[in-house]
């Protein structure tokens, strides 16, 4: 299970990265700074990096899957 989660996850940033890379970000639906629908996740999708929480997350899983395993084996 551990692996298959550490490669989901790893292949679904790539994937998201490539995307963006080949211009999706150019075709973004998200709303304009001063529009009505302009939010704090709009607003944060404008200051951060595609790889920013990439670090942060996959220390959260393997923080999470030692855990588990830990409470598995007693």
């Amino acid at each position: 299970m551990f692996l298959r989660c550490l490669r989901e996850y790893t292949l679904g940033h790539a994937q998201s990265v490539a995307v963006l890379r080949l211009g999706a970000a150019a075709r973004s639906r998200k709303p304009s700074p001063g529009e009505p629908d302009d939010n704090v996740p709009a607003e944060a999708a404008d200051v951060t990096e595609p790889d920013d929480h990439f670090e942060l997350g996959l220390a959260a899983m393997l923080d999470g899957l030692q855990s588990a395993q830990a409470a598995n084996t007693g």
